[in-house]
C-alpha cells in the first residue's frame, strides 16, 4: 500500500502540476494525514515547481520552492540536495516520484524531457535509488508515451478506479478494481 510505502521509504516528490499544500491536501481527504503522522512527515520530501507562480509555496526543511520559471537540471539539483540530506542520517534509499511528465513535456518539449530522463533515471539507478513518474494518458503521442514508458522497469495504470499493473513478472495483464482508504490501495 502507498501508506506503507511512505512510512518505510524515504519518498522524495516532484510536483510539477500541483503544489505542496494541494498534495498533502489530498492526502488528507484520503485519510493519510501528513501532519498528524510524524512517521510520514519526516519521510516526505517535495520539490514544489507549481506554487511560486501564485506566491504560495511553502519552503521548510522538507519542501524546496522551485523559481518560476525552473530549468529541468534545477530539478535535477533539487533532487541531489535532498538525496545528501537524506544521506546524512539514513542508509535508506528514498524513492524519486515525477507527478508529472506531461506538465515538463508541455514546458519544455518531448525531446528534452526523454533526454533528460535518460540521464536523470540512469543517474539514480547508480545509486540504487527507485524513480517513478506519472504520464497522463492519451494526452501525448503515442511515439512518446512509448519511449518514455520504455525507460521504466515497470508500469502501473490507473483509469477511474481501475488499476493495471505491467513489465513486473508475474503481473497480470488485467484491470482491476482498487480503492484508497487510510491503510493505503486496496485491489478487489
Amino acid at each position: 500500500p502507498f501508506l506503507l510505502l511512505l512510512r518505510v521509504i524515504f519518498s522524495i516528490f516532484v510536483l510539477t502540476d500541483f503544489g505542496a499544500i494541494n498534495w498533502q491536501n489530498m492526502m488528507k481527504s484520503s485519510g493519510w494525514d501528513i501532519d498528524k503522522n510524524k512517521e510520514i512527515r519526516t519521510n516526505f520530501y517535495a520539490i514544489d515547481c507549481y506554487s511560486q507562480q501564485f506566491g504560495t509555496c511553502p519552503s521548510t526543511e522538507t519542501v524546496k520552492c522551485m523559481e518560476v520559471p525552473y530549468t529541468l537540471s534545477q530539478i535535477s539539483i533539487a533532487v541531489t540536495d535532498f538525496l545528501d540530506t537524506i544521506s546524512t542520517y539514513s542508509k535508506r534509499k528514498p524513492v524519486v516520484i515525477i507527478h508529472s511528465l506531461s506538465t515538463l513535456i508541455e514546458n519544455f518539449g518531448e525531446d528534452s524531457v526523454f533526454r533528460f530522463m535518460q540521464f536523470f533515471m540512469g543517474k539514480l539507478r547508480t545509486d540504487g535509488i527507485t524513480l517513478g513518474f506519472s504520464l497522463q494518458s492519451e494526452v501525448h503521442e503515442d511515439k512518446t508515451a512509448k519511449l518514455l514508458t520504455g525507460l521504466a522497469d515497470g508500469i502501473i495504470e490507473l483509469k477511474g478506479r481501475q488499476i493495471r499493473v505491467s513489465g513486473f513478472t508475474g503481473a497480470p495483464a488485467d484491470w482491476y478494481d482498487y480503492v484508497l482508504s487510510k491503510e493505503g490501495v486496496a485491489i478487489k
